[in-house]
């Protein structure tokens, strides 16, 4: 068409670039491809430095490639519980597809992106909910807290310092992760996932995704995924893959509907064809499909392999 995307917002860009102070807020899905913040840690830093802001988002409580990723320093203790997407019994994972339990457990992070070191990061705690006060201990200090709705979005420290060390000892308490943002600017969250391809955001109840768009809400979300589906050489068929991503992409605009929505195809991917790599002969044929889908749920859509 000849409708320019993502209007809504490019628009809060711009006022973010006029002076208005606002958060304008990413979340950028994806699978092995963007772990450890890779690609979304670039995007930040360019939209940062032309409109504004500090902080690297949101970091999960643990991560497997948490040694790897540049964007933040990350340590942990061993007693962790991690339900996720691979183990996972509840409806209430979050975008990362992750939700984690502790009794008695630390996490210290310390962001590695603010080159502004007047920058004022307040430093929140996304977690789920239970009935009364919990008590948890940031930066060495006793903190209470009252995570009473579904999903909640609780600043536990808010100064310059760029990191925090937060203790938890309430086994009930469903914990995500920390984010990292100052009051104005735009902020990229990276949600990884190894070896997804989408369709286990089927499990995110939506009522959950509701109470997410409530109280973490974003202005643009990116779904990049599809690599994981070109795992057979001769694979060329992936008419399966639309019908079970378009209502889950359905479901997460219902929860979000004043955010835009953008679908980046699958990237290159090499097998053995003849005694020599070359790309694999069904990428054109899931990239029509991802188009497809982008198109018949009004996102904008994005051609990586292209690119």
């Amino acid at each position: 068409t000849n409708k320019s995307s993502l209007n809504g917002f490019l628009q809060k860009l711009a006022d973010l670039k006029a002076g208005k102070k606002r958060k304008v807020r990413i979340a950028y899905f994806g699978d092995s491809m963007i772990e450890g913040d890779l690609l979304s840690q670039t995007l930040r830093k360019l939209l940062q430095q032309y409109f504004g802001g500090s902080g690297v988002g949101f970091v999960p409580i643990t991560s497997q490639v948490s040694k790897f990723r540049q964007s933040v320093i990350h340590n942990y203790s061993g007693g962790w519980q991690d339900e996720n997407f691979k183990n996972a019994k509840t409806g209430r994972l979050y975008f990362s597809g992750h939700l984690f339990r502790s009794s008695g457990d630390w996490v210290q992070m310390i962001d590695q992106t603010v080159t502004d070191s007047l920058a004022v990061l307040e430093k929140s705690l996304i977690c789920g909910n239970l009935s009364g006060t919990v008590n948890v201990v940031v930066d060495g200090n006793p903190v209470s807290i009252t995570p009473s709705r579904m999903l909640n979005r609780i600043p536990v420290s808010n100064n310059a310092n760029r990191g925090i060390k937060l203790g938890i000892s309430t086994e009930s308490l469903p914990v995500y992760g920390i984010s990292f943002e100052t009051a104005s600017g735009v902020f990229v969250d990276n949600f990884s996932f190894r070896g997804i391809t989408g369709i286990e955001f089927a499990r995110i109840d939506a009522d959950f995704m509701q109470a997410i768009a409530a109280q973490n809400p974003y202005d643009l979300i990116i779904f990049q995924y599809g690599v994981n589906l070109l795992f057979r050489p001769n694979d060329k068929n992936f008419n399966w893959y639309a019908k079970s991503m378009l209502p889950i992409i359905k479901k997460i605009k219902a929860a979000f509907p004043g955010t835009d929505f953008m679908v980046v195809s699958t990237a290159d991917r090499a097998f053995r064809y003849g005694g020599e790599y070359k790309s694999a002969i069904g990428i054109d044929s899931l990239i029509k499909i991802q188009a497809t889908m982008a198109y018949e749920t009004g996102s904008a859509f994005y051609n990586q392999f292209a690119s």
